[in-house]
């Protein structure tokens, strides 16, 4: 299993244990939580990371596939927000076949939609999450085929979709948030695959309500 996918659900894991365990009494679990924020911007990666040695011949094999995105959004309500997105990747492999695709480039821009989910954990510290949902779409030059086969261009001629049915944020400092979330690919030629990303992103105004 690629790291970033093992820290991904590790996190998740990790955040509702803490939440279940720590909970005591009949104190209600989720209550109501009013997000109220303007303009936001972030950057996360997502993607790969393989090593192996081979332990009779002692050769090495990596695989290293890294996307980082950015973004920047607003929110017309307390709740749900648009932005812009773009994302630059690499993939850098001693593995056949992927390593006709090192040191090529690539990238595209696109737009996205989030929505707030209007609950907290009522509980210290973890009522300092948030959750979401959201949908990407953006232009690439970069698809998938069958068996992680790239088709590269020089043009933004290819569809990405990404979905988030979850995603969550912890404000770890004033309104620095660090998060993760579980994404589902859809590239032109239907393939799909999840990935999980990990990241930070700045709320430049507004605070939750408490």
């Amino acid at each position: 299993m690629p790291l970033f996918y093992l820290i991904g659900m590790m996190k998740s894991v990790i955040f509702f244990v803490a939440a279940l365990i720590t909970h005591n009494g009949y104190t209600q679990l989720f209550i109501k939580n009013k997000v109220k924020m303007g303009f936001i911007g972030g950057l996360q990666t997502a993607g790969a990371l393989y090593q192996y040695k081979n332990p009779h011949t002692f050769e090495k094999f990596h695989l290293y596939n890294v996307h980082i995105d950015t973004h920047v959004g607003y929110f017309f309500n307390n709740n749900f927000g648009l932005g812009v997105t773009a994302v630059k990747g690499f993939l850098q492999s001693n593995i056949e076949p992927f390593s006709m695709y090192n040191n090529q480039k690539f990238h595209g821009i696109g737009v996205y939609g989030r929505y707030y989910i209007p609950l907290k954990i009522n509980i210290k510290v973890l009522d300092r999450m948030l959750f979401f949902l959201e949908v990407v779409y953006r232009k690439t030059n970069f698809t998938r085929t069958n068996d992680w086969i790239y088709v590269h261009g020089n043009t933004l001629k290819y569809n990405l979709t990404k979905i988030i049915p979850f995603g969550m944020q912890m404000r770890v400092w004033k309104n620095l948030f660090i998060g993760t979330s579980f994404e589902y690919l859809i590239f032109t030629e239907k393939i799909r695959y999840p990935v999980y990303r990990t990241g930070f992103e700045y709320h430049f105004k507004g605070n939750r309500k408490k």
